[in-house]
């Protein structure tokens, strides 16, 4: 963890603050073994310019990064496997409900548990890094805000399964890599 702070601003109990300088924590590339994975995480962005990551395994949009876009205050997008996603807006200075699942060359990103986006075509078959969450690779896209309550799962998570997570219930069934 670099430039991060434990925050009681968050949506079940304490969240990790980026705040939009050089912060992130990172992960070991191991988390993320194979094509077939989700990740479940809440977001609370307060930054409303420029090109803040979530999370990111590179210094580029190449293999896996998920992001706010753009000056457009509102706009989401990622990519994964040389494939990027569609922007679509949602709501800054609030916290929003993130899942984002891949399998077999297609991936889907959830808010809230209603679909935003769906890509396909990805050549991607496991992380090239250690995954960093807050920033990219060689920390150029600052992520300002909280993020909350982050797990990643090997397989896919039915919709039952994500509004469980939503509802800060467990989901215990399958394997979980993490959950932080």
């Amino acid at each position: 963890m670099s430039g991060t702070a434990w925050n009681t601003t968050a949506v079940y109990s304490n969240s990790v603050y980026f705040n939009g300088n050089n912060a992130y924590v990172s992960i070991p590339i191991n988390v993320i073994l194979t094509d077939t994975f989700t990740i479940a995480f809440w977001e609370y962005s307060t930054g409303d310019t420029d090109t803040g990551y979530f999370m990111s395994d590179s210094s580029d949009v190449g293999n896996f990064f998920l992001r706010r876009q753009d000056l457009t205050p509102n706009n989401y997008a990622g990519g994964i496997g040389d494939v990027l996603t569609a922007a679509f807006t949602i709501t800054r200075n609030t916290w929003n409900f993130n899942v984002y699942d891949h399998t077999d060359g297609t991936g889907h990103w959830y808010v809230g548990n209603v679909l935003k986006d769906t890509i396909t075509g990805s050549n991607f078959v496991g992380l090239n890094n250690f995954l960093y969450l807050g920033n990219r690779l060689d920390l150029l896209r600052d992520f300002l805000g909280n993020i909350d309550e982050l797990r990643i799962y090997n397989r896919i998570l039915t919709s039952d399964e994500r509004d469980l997570i939503r509802n800060n219930t467990m989901v215990t069934t399958g394997n979980r890599y993490r959950d932080w």
